[in-house]
């Protein structure tokens, strides 16, 4: 990708992280359930996984600190974006047994992260830079799997809460859009 074209995705996503935080009403937070604290922390892990895409950053950073460390930041980000993204739709239109199943999304990805940061203090940070698409050992693997099928399993989530929310939807708007969410957490977990 050009080196233009990521400064501006990540300079978007920065830019559109900060209006949303001055949009937060903090005396409300509880009134909505923290639904727009999640959606801004979702924003802000988003925008912090938008500079580990900038490849040019990604190579300074590894040369100033330890090998693939950027992996491991941005992979942890992402993750814990979609977590949020996924509390954020159970407390809008989930139901009991969802904001149950939030708990247990929680703990899945901290013991994700946990299990990243291992395999990476353990193989990754021993290794050269990753810079190939191809894994080539087992660690290697497991670092990118894991992540990816967790956040396969987040967006399926979201889908799902909002597939079994549409038909309640009345209004041809809020239809659309929760079709559009469908649509889209659809894709991305495929």
């Amino acid at each position: 990708m050009n080196f233009i074209l990521q400064v501006s995705i990540c300079g978007v996503a920065w830019a559109l992280t900060a209006v949303r935080f001055r949009a937060i009403r903090w005396r409300d937070i509880r009134q909505d359930h923290g639904i727009a604290l999640d959606v801004w922390l979702m924003m802000v892990f988003f925008s912090i996984t938008t500079i580990f895409m900038i490849k040019r950053f990604c190579d300074y950073f590894d040369l100033h600190t330890m090998n693939n460390l950027d992996r491991l930041i941005a992979y942890g980000s992402i993750l814990t974006g979609i977590t949020f993204g996924a509390s954020a739709s159970v407390k809008a239109v989930g139901s009991q047994l969802d904001r149950q199943i939030i708990h247990w999304l929680r703990y899945l990805l901290l013991t994700t992260v946990a299990a990243l940061l291992a395999i990476y203090v353990l193989f990754l940070s021993k290794i050269p830079n990753m810079d190939y698409l191809i894994p080539r050992s087992l660690p290697e693997v497991v670092f990118l799997f894991v992540p990816f099928l967790l956040g396969a399993a987040l967006c399926a989530f979201v889908s799902k809460i909002y597939l079994g929310h549409l038909p309640l939807e009345k209004s041809p708007v809020m239809r659309a859009r929760s079709l559009c969410i469908i649509t889209g957490a659809g894709l991305a977990s495929v």
